[in-house]
């Protein structure tokens, strides 16, 4: 309803003006401004300079795009009431977590909806926890540790992610029992493009349940998950092994992997002066008493396991080791250094190839703070039918290859974004031809004929969802999936 409103706060948004197209503030509303009211608000529906430009970019301080508006909210029913007001006027919307993609897929210059306010947990039982979709995995499985001695399946190495931000492109951990993030989740509480709250699962609402696994926030935003819990346990034991050969270190990668015995199993190159540094990290949960033998569970790889450096760690400092790695950078300006990365999903029989033709050199100068990881994932335990996985190759596993390449000095760099974001391309065509598909928190530019041809004959199925979901196409404008569609 259109009327004239003064309000006594300045600075926090109180309407909207679809004929200017402007948000009004008390500030800005004059004594005869006709707007729209907002809905009243839990939280805050925001302007200022700050709030708009700390939800202008991402993780790769590559694209930048200022909201509108920033809404901070205090409750799900916020989100319901602004997606609902933005639909009416169509107004763009993203939801935005942590911001770990690298290339504006959670940026708009509509409405920018800032989840990590959100990171309630309201339920937890030994099989299932019940949260916001705001709270890191990591700030989560502390608090089922120490409730219940319990965990989710799959945690990622990096645990300053979000809940709801993992979800939505799929989240890999190294755990190889368990799938991916999108498989563990019994329930979702989505708010669709139209500002419709559905609770849905594998058997309730099925059809927006899967679209949004996995879906880059084109069809609905989570406002509330329900992940399983398993057993904690509480000790690890962890092995690694440094190679020499590219070919023997996936070569391992996979047999400890598909052999099924170990709970997980990481590899990474990091850039070295005289060559790169290759690494298989392998780790098995064990109780005080009970500690696995490495003679039996590194047995066959192409290195001896007498040559593995061995640790043991209690559960929570393991599971947070990776976090303590990284903070001290962002002291250091981690944060506004350019990170065009690069992300694939490849065939299991073809990776060993892919990396040794597109990675010669593993120099600093050309990593920069950078590393290369490798994530495998077995995909019998990939339940969703609309995720993308690469071609099959008759193995019961693939590879994530990541290429978390990283500027040595703040930008902005144009030279140097155009030159990677011109070689992604290249090492994505590459990728395809060998039946490789792209995991999309990485740096590249994507038409909608380029993700049509990542879905294949899903796609028409997508493309209809996208309509029946969010019919305006007001959601996650920075992934720019439908704008042919």
């Amino acid at each position: 309803m259109t009327r004239r409103r003064m309000l006594a706060v300045t600075g926090v948004v109180i309407g909207f003006d679809i004929v200017a197209g402007r948000w009004i503030t008390h500030g800005t509303a004059g004594a005869q401004s006709l707007f729209d009211n907002v809905p009243e608000l839990d939280g805050e529906l925001l302007l200022d300079n700050g709030a708009r430009i700390g939800m202008s970019t991402d993780r790769g301080q590559i694209v930048t795009r200022m909201p509108a508006a920033v809404l901070r909210p205090g409750s799900a029913t916020d989100i319901q009431k602004m997606i609902q007001f933005c639909y009416q006027r169509g107004i763009s919307v993203s939801a935005r977590g942590d911001g770990h993609a690298t290339h504006g897929q959670s940026l708009t210059d509509g409405l920018a909806i800032e989840t990590r306010s959100l990171t309630a947990i309201h339920e937890m039982s030994d099989d299932h926890v019940v949260v916001d979709p705001g709270i890191f995995w990591g700030d989560l499985a502390v608090a089922t540790y120490n409730a219940r001695r319990r965990t989710p399946p799959v945690i990622p190495t990096i645990t300053k992610l979000t809940v709801g931000g993992t979800l939505s492109v799929g989240g890999a951990g190294a755990n190889v029992h368990f799938g991916l993030q999108t498989d563990n989740v019994i329930e979702l509480d989505i708010i669709d493009g139209t500002g419709t709250l559905r609770t849905c699962s594998a058997t309730r609402n099925q059809d927006l349940f899967e679209a949004v696994l996995g879906g880059l926030g084109q069809f609905g935003v989570i406002v509330r998950a329900t992940i399983p819990l398993i057993p904690a346990p509480t000790r690890v034991r962890e092995w690694r092994f440094n190679y020499i050969s590219n070919a023997d270190h996936v070569t391992d990668t996979r047999l400890y992997t598909l052999r099924g015995e170990l709970d997980e199993v990481h590899s990474e190159w990091l850039p070295g002066s005289t060559g790169p540094v290759r690494l298989v990290t392998v780790a098995k949960y064990f109780e005080p008493g009970a500690e696995p033998d490495g003679g039996q569970y590194l047995r066959g790889g192409t290195i001896p396991g007498v040559l593995a450096i061995q640790e043991d760690y209690d559960w929570l400092p393991y599971l947070l080791r990776s976090d303590a790695l990284v903070d001290p950078f962002s002291n250091f300006g981690y944060d506004q250094l350019l990170k065009p990365w690069f992300d694939v999903m490849l065939p299991d029989s073809v990776t060993a190839e892919f990396i040794a033709a597109e990675f010669p050199e593993w120099t600093p100068e050309i990593m920069g703070l950078g590393v290369i990881d490798l994530k495998t994932v077995r995909r019998s335990r990939v339940s969703n039918p609309m995720f993308r996985l690469p071609d099959p190759d008759g193995s019961d596993i693939y590879h994530t290859l990541s290429v978390l390449r990283t500027s040595l000095h703040p930008g902005p760099d144009p030279a140097y974004v155009e030159y990677w974001l011109t070689r992604n391309r290249q090492m994505y065509e590459r990728a395809r031809t060998l039946g490789g598909v792209r995991y999309a928190a990485d740096s590249q530019d994507f038409t909608t004929a380029d993700w049509a041809a990542e879905y294949g004959d899903r796609w028409p199925e997508l493309v209809n969802r996208k309509r029946r979901f969010d019919p305006k196409a007001i959601l996650g404008v920075g992934v720019d999936m439908f704008a042919d569609a």
